[in-house]
């Protein structure tokens, strides 16, 4: 979206988006795939929660309190002013966030000359980015927004763990997407709870030659990550391993703003038949089986 789509009315706004993502209109009344339960969340859901593990800040107080601080990464910094920044107290590898913004990470290295008045002035920029204005995301309006510095996982590898963005729905794990090189050749790989390597691409990034091979503790991460999403319907909840060690990441209530592209094209009603919303009286249960797999 664009300061066109920020001046639109909720409504307007998201089938402008939508429109310009797909080149049709979202079914809001009646929701069949997942990106456009995602939209029909934005209108309809107020759920104050949402707000919570929205915040990286605060959904870190939350998760350690459901399953153990032993489980959340530990932060080094926490602030609302990038001008603040203790940076010569600082030990690398260490990563600079926003608590309210996705994908805008600046991660800093060992032995790394980092020009401070660069990022601290993209952290302003950011601080001043609202998702419930962009891209109408309602839970983002209360967050306060702030920075958090959190110590990098991979310990003196600097090599950063793969990524597990498990899909919720109604508490229980049904899939899970692995991102794996994210700041060189990023691939993502779907997998059901069974890891059967699934035919499924998300936009545009294509599957890796070197797949995840099965977690020994994925029952353990499956545990922890529906104990975390009980209460909600739907949720990506991302999780790392860093060696045996398992550590919460953050819980995404509208992935992709709800205009990832899926290939093939079955998998948007695939990832959203699970989710049973309901609108007006009805039930929004489309039926789809035998969706593609490529093995394990």
């Amino acid at each position: 979206m664009d300061a066109v789509g920020d001046v639109l009315p909720d409504r307007l706004a998201i089938q402008f988006a939508y429109f310009r993502a797909f080149k049709s209109l979202p079914d809001l009344k009646n929701p069949k795939t997942l990106n456009e339960k995602l939209q029909w969340r934005k209108l309809h859901q107020r759920d104050p929660r949402f707000t919570t593990f929205s915040d990286k800040i605060a959904a870190k107080a939350e998760v350690a309190k459901l399953v153990g601080a032993e489980h959340v990464i530990e932060n080094l910094w926490v602030g609302t002013d990038p001008e603040e920044i203790p940076w010569d107290e600082l030990e690398p590898p260490y990563v600079i966030k926003t608590n309210h913004t996705s994908g805008c990470n600046f991660m800093i290295w060992r032995g790394e000359v980092v020009d401070r008045d660069s990022v601290t002035k993209e952290l302003k920029n950011q601080l001043q980015f609202d998702h419930s204005i962009r891209w109408r995301e309602w839970a983002y309006k209360g967050i306060k927004q702030g920075i958090l510095i959190e110590k990098m996982l991979g310990g003196s590898s600097d090599i950063v763990p793969a990524d597990l963005k498990f899909l919720l729905y109604h508490g229980k794990a049904r899939f899970v997407y692995v991102l794996q090189d994210r700041f060189d050749n990023p691939t993502i790989d779907f997998f059901d709870m069974d890891w059967n390597r699934l035919d499924c691409e998300y936009d545009g990034l294509g599957r890796s030659a070197n797949p995840l091979e099965r977690p020994s503790n994925l029952d353990r991460i499956v545990a922890i990550t529906e104990k975390i999403a009980a209460p909600f319907d739907f949720v990506r909840m991302d999780m790392y391993l860093d060696g045996e060690r398992i550590y919460f990441g953050e819980a995404t209530f509208y992935p992709g703003a709800g205009l990832g592209r899926l290939e093939p094209p079955e998998w948007n009603w695939g990832l959203g038949e699970p989710w049973k919303i309901r609108s007006g009286d009805q039930v929004a249960e489309p039926a789809y089986a035998n969706l593609p797999s490529v093995g394990k």
